[in-house]
């Protein structure tokens, strides 16, 4: 529920729906930053998700008018549902530019999580940290797809019957966290 941080302009906002039966995303609900901002948060809690549209919090693009300032940072994007026939895309990258107008300098992803409340299930697709503060975690099943970089804080229990990796997708533990995947 935080707000982007801004640059020359605002970042993104925050967006918090709690919805009792369907939410059915077939457009963009978006809290983008603005240029040299970060993205900023969408947090969804709902019994059916459904729609092919996005949920969007990236950050802004790079901001040149004289002097540049760097791209924004991704945001965070946290959807809870029972159900979910949803298809589109929940993102939070990070923004992107030129200094020299040849070569592309992006900021860092932000934060998506999917969580399945009915399998306790977490799909994360971005970019996820486990922080010690919100723990402990215990989930069936960890799926990191779609290049996701997860990474953990120290001495974090996770708990889960699976951790699935995607090709390109790494998740790193710090050298007091612990992974439980029991037989």
């Amino acid at each position: 529920t935080d707000l982007g941080s801004g640059g020359y302009y605002p970042g993104g906002g925050a967006i918090w729906l709690v919805v009792s039966e369907t939410l059915r995303d077939d457009g963009e609900i978006s809290a983008r930053g603005n240029p040299s901002a970060s993205g900023g948060s969408i947090y969804v809690t709902a019994h059916t998700l459904s729609g092919a549209g996005m949920f969007n919090a990236n950050g802004g693009s790079l901001f040149g008018s004289g002097y540049f300032q760097g791209p924004g940072g991704g945001g965070r994007v946290a959807l809870y549902y029972d159900t979910s026939s949803f298809v589109g895309i929940a993102q939070a990258k990070g923004g992107c530019g030129s200094y020299d107008g040849f070569s592309s300098t992006c900021a860092d992803k932000g934060t998506v999580g999917l969580f399945d409340m009915t399998n306790n299930d977490l799909h994360i697709n971005s970019s996820w940290r486990f922080q010690k503060n919100d723990g402990p975690f215990n989930f069936n099943h960890i799926l990191v797809t779609n290049g996701a970089h997860v990474t953990t804080e120290n001495a974090v229990s996770i708990t889960s019957a699976d951790v699935l990796l995607d090709v390109g997708s790494s998740f790193f533990l710090s050298a007091q966290d612990r992974v439980t995947i029991p037989h």
